[in-house]
């Protein structure tokens, strides 16, 4: 099941995926890198021709992204488990496209 990141039309940051998912589901997505994610489907959002637009979890975005890194330095940045620079909240990922 091939699964990728895509923008939703309410700009967040959810998953393509070629087969059938459901709420909870949590599925591997593929980053442009070639490294995978593991990210739980909040809800199916579309589904049609063999393909689900999903919103993703809060939990599994947001700790990569959000206002905490893994480390984070007296300056407030952190490094990004993403894409692995050292990075400053409100930049964008070049990974994924996110904000920091």
């Amino acid at each position: 099941m091939k699964t990728t990141y895509t923008k939703l039309y309410n700009g967040s940051w959810g998953v393509r995926v070629e087969g059938t998912v459901t709420g909870g589901d949590v599925v591997t997505v593929t980053k442009k890198d070639g490294g995978t994610k593991s990210e739980t489907v909040e809800r199916v959002i579309w589904s049609g021709n063999g393909i689900c637009l999903c919103s993703i979890g809060r939990d599994s975005s947001s700790h990569s992204h959000g206002s905490h890194g893994s480390r984070r330095r007296r300056d407030g940045r952190y490094e990004c488990d993403e894409c692995g620079e050292w990075v400053e909240p409100g930049t964008s990922c070049w990974e994924t496209g996110m904000t920091h």
